[in-house]
């Protein structure tokens, strides 16, 4: 990952989270989903943007959803298939086969991985991103494993209006590389998640973190959020 200095001259508030960063390697961990609790949920426990096929989180998101409902997008259709095998769609489980995009569109181009991809790397199925060039990025073998395709999408604003959704215990984010710009159009004056989990290694462009991430974190606490690295790819936005 490569922080551009520049950006620290920019805004020295972030300073803590490169820091931060350099002292947390190790890699993200399961085991700290334990720190979010759902007791208390009115409304949505949990929106996941990235559910990938389910299978890392298949627990925490069971349990979550014994506190409130819970929606599940993801937009690469044969994870999506997976997704649906592992949850059964329901009142409380909502599954989306949707892109969340910063701007209105009715479909967006997205690059997602082959069914094989994993065979280049062992995580290439989770480099699906509106960016074309993001799976390359990480190894020039995945040239011929990523594939465009036209998806429905909609906008955060615009998922909450389908959901009916008055009030979020955690929003989950996981989209390779669009965080930052999603959380950038968030209609924070209409509601405002309890808990916001994003990752903020792609923020500018893959392995990089300069000035949308800056942008997000000060958007972050004007809104009233406390913005903490707990590891190495992720960021933990809690409403005070």
């Amino acid at each position: 990952m490569r922080f551009d200095d520049r950006i620290y001259k920019m805004f020295p508030m972030l300073v803590p989270f490169r820091d931060r960063w350099i002292e947390n390697r190790m890699p993200v961990n399961p085991r700290y989903y334990g720190r979010f609790t759902f007791s208390g949920s009115k409304d949505f426990s949990m929106i996941m943007i990235g559910a990938h096929n389910g299978k890392k989180t298949k627990h925490f998101v069971r349990d979550a959803s014994k506190h409130g409902k819970v929606c599940l997008i993801e937009p690469v259709p044969h994870l999506f298939q997976q997704l649906q095998m592992l949850h059964s769609s329901t009142d409380e489980m909502i599954l989306v086969n949707k892109c969340i995009t910063p701007v209105e569109t009715d479909y967006v181009d997205f690059f997602a991985p082959n069914p094989d991809a994993n065979k280049i790397r062992h995580f290439g199925d989770q480099l699906g991103s509106l960016n074309a060039d993001h799976a390359k990025n990480h190894d020039p073998g995945f040239e011929g494993a990523i594939h465009k395709i036209s998806v429905e999408a909609r906008t955060m604003e615009q998922l909450l209006a389908d959901l009916n959704c008055e009030d979020i215990n955690l929003l989950f984010l996981d989209t390779e590389g669009f965080d930052a710009e999603i959380l950038a159009t968030f209609p924070f004056k209409k509601l405002k998640p309890h808990l916001i989990l994003f990752e903020h290694k792609h923020s500018d462009g893959t392995h990089n973190i300069g000035e949308k991430f800056a942008k997000i974190i000060i958007t972050l606490n004007e809104q009233g959020y406390q913005v903490q690295c707990i590891d190495r790819e992720n960021c933990l936005a809690t409403l005070r």
